[in-house]
């Protein structure tokens, strides 16, 4: 009984991380007074298909020589809202000894190390939607592993692992990759900032325990590596389709394996990849080093970033689950000021609105690696305020955040570049975009049957203006590792709190160290 309590012990502080959330719309009801919005998503709806899909108002034009994109095992299509504030995988689990077959749309998360679904007897927030899809595959007795449990900002999401392959279950993406061995955690718990989303839980890809490693233990891909390209509505792109089957919501690709590194070249004009190593952290992030920071204003008046410490550096956490991009609010004040030569405006809280028709020479320039990546402030550029006072001001997707180390680099950095995750190595790579026409192939189409459109549907105010921010946030989680149900609480709403990150053990991926030190232990004592 010693030697168990002591290796539960090691494996309980070894498991404990923490992560981020996804963000919501980024306007305020009051530029100057912070308010919170209920979110009400939208009536279930089919995803329907064109017969040419073309994001992008030119339909003359010219893309016969367009690159084609195959999907496939290693070539899996991404969904997006209307507002691209998340991007998710459609995938199905699949129980043959009960014909138990049920989809479920699973948001991807680079900044999470835990995937998990609704149960069936989740009733609160977003689990309390007629269009919500959730995990009920009970008319046989299922073998339930581990607990975790996920501190968020105030509240937690916790439940039971499950192991597809110990219980007979597969999950397919698309129509094609069908795979057993991988735990999803089970929880009645939903975050209160799904409410406003069509989703039934989280798919993560941040740690070696996640769905890559597992997709390269079992063969399924060649390489321990993916990649990611997102659309984003600030982009045109005149996107065909061989078979005519894109669906509406289309939102990017996720490609695995050298297919990662072979397809490169069909979204950037330059063959080179530029890398950065990661950073080590106990919370399994994509964190990487930002060496140096410039900012071109609005008269291409290009200066160092002024920051409020004496280093220049940050640290920065690359999370597809965030909307925006989240600074220390000291660093969001200083940016703003430097980008848009103090024309914005800010309620002290982390909110910000900037000029709509800022100048396109508005840029932050990072260094990262050996390498300049700029990101103009189009990219960040929210909805406009239709309010008389704020007339001509847009939002801002950058939010400062108080007392938080990192900044995090979300959607509104990562669409404009083909960026490479590769856990083999521990490097990310980044390559601009120079893409604006491909035709896709689908040589076996997904067949979605009364599955919703993910939307977020904000609910209109006196001003025409959405969303809540907060003020704070929190990074602390612990994963508790026992047979025991469960505790029912959820997460707090905020449209960018950040998520206490659930790492759950795999048995086969406790460390032999742990397990002779335990035992050595139980010797001495």
């Amino acid at each position: 009984m010693k030697v168990i309590g002591i290796i539960a012990s090691a494996l309980y502080y070894a498991s404990i991380t923490s992560a981020l959330w996804p963000v919501k719309d980024f306007r305020v009801n009051d530029i100057n007074e912070l308010s919170k919005l209920s979110i009400t998503p939208k009536k279930k709806i089919s995803i329907g298909y064109k017969d040419q899909t073309v994001l992008s108002n030119n339909d003359n034009q010219d893309n016969k020589n367009a690159p084609i994109i195959e999907l496939g095992n290693d070539v899996q299509m991404l969904l997006t809202d209307v507002d691209n504030s998340i991007y998710y995988l459609l995938t199905t689990i699949v129980d043959t000894s009960t014909n138990y077959e049920e989809q479920f749309s699973l948001l991807l998360d680079t900044g999470s190390a835990v995937s998990w679904l609704y149960n069936q007897s989740c009733i609160q927030n977003g689990c309390n939607k007629p269009n919500i899809n959730k995990f009920d595959d009970y008319s046989k007795p299922l073998k339930m592993g581990t607990t975790f449990e996920l501190l968020y900002t105030g509240e937690e999401v916790s439940g039971n692992t499950l192991s597809l392959i110990d219980n007979g279950l597969d999950i397919i993406f698309g129509n094609d990759l069908t795979f057993g061995n991988i735990s999803i955690g089970i929880t009645n718990d939903s975050p209160e900032m799904f409410d406003g989303y069509n989703i039934s839980g989280l798919l993560s890809s941040a740690d070696s325990r996640n769905l890559v490693r597992q997709f390269y233990v079992d063969q399924v891909i060649d390489q321990q590596v993916f990649s990611l390209f997102l659309i984003s509505n600030d982009q045109n792109y005149n996107i065909n389709t061989t078979t005519d089957n894109l669906p509406d919501g289309f939102g990017g690709l996720i490609i695995f394996g050298s297919k990662a590194l072979d397809l490169q070249s069909n979204f950037t004009n330059s063959a080179e990849i530029h890398y950065t190593n990661l950073l080590p952290n106990d919370n399994s992030y994509w964190l990487i080093n930002i060496s140096n920071i410039q900012i071109s204003d609005s008269y291409n008046q290009i200066s160092n970033f002024n920051s409020s410490t004496f280093s220049t550096q940050r640290e920065a956490i690359i999370d597809t689950g965030t909307t925006g991009m989240v600074f220390p609010v000291d660093d969001a004040n200083i940016i703003h000021q430097q980008l848009f030569n103090g024309n914005y405006i800010t309620d002290n809280q982390g909110n910000y609105a900037f000029p709509c028709n800022a100048s396109s020479s508005a840029e932050i320039i990072f260094t990262i690696g050996n390498s300049q990546l700029n990101l103009s402030a189009s990219n960040f550029m929210g909805e406009p305020y239709t309010t008389a006072s704020l007339e001509g001001y847009c939002a801002s997707k950058i939010q400062g955040i108080n007392d938080y180390q990192y900044w995090v680099l979300g959607a509104a950095f990562l669409n404009k570049f083909y960026t490479i995750f590769d856990l083999s190595n521990q490097q990310l790579g980044f390559a601009q975009l120079s893409i604006d026409s491909f035709k896709i192939e689908n040589p076996s189409p997904i067949q979605i049957q009364s599955q919703s459109e993910t939307q977020s549907e904000s609910e209109t105010q006196s001003d025409s203006t959405t969303s809540s921010i907060p003020s704070t946030l929190t990074t602390s989680k612990s994963t508790h590792l026992s047979s025991t149900s469960t505790s029912a609480s959820n997460s707090s709403n905020s449209s960018s709190d950040r998520k206490g990150n659930g790492a759950f053990k795999y048995e086969s991926f406790i460390p032999l160290h742990m397990l002779l030190a335990a035992l050595i232990i139980c010797i001495i004592l």
